[in-house]
């Protein structure tokens, strides 16, 4: 059975639906690289709290992005294997965070 990694957004307890899924290749190293006890153990100290998360999140965008609520392309999926591909999204998530509203950025090649 091969692992898949997708970004996911519930409508309600019993219903979720897909946003994105990355290239295959993509998500077996990031579940590799997220087997790592220390990985997981920083991704949960980051994450704790709102605070932290934007903490995190502004240290790795470059800028602030306009946003609105609900699913957002960000550009192909070679964007995302960037340099700025993950600071693109980081900033996207932050001015949602500071918006008050839910985003979902995403890249796609269609």
């Amino acid at each position: 059975m091969k692992r898949r990694v997708a970004l996911t957004m519930r409508r309600s307890a019993s219903d979720a639906c897909i946003i994105f899924r990355l290239p295959e290749a993509t998500e077996r190293r990031i579940s590799s690289y997220l087997q790592d006890g220390q990985v997981a153990a920083s991704l949960r100290e980051w994450f704790e709290s709102r605070e932290s998360a934007q903490r995190v999140l502004s240290s790795l965008s470059k800028r602030g992005e306009d946003v609105k609520p609900g699913p957002l392309r960000l550009g192909t999926t070679a964007a995302l294997s960037a340099n700025d591909g993950i600071a693109l999204v980081a900033a996207t998530y932050r001015s949602a965070f500071q918006a008050g509203i839910k985003c979902y950025p995403y890249f796609s090649d269609r």
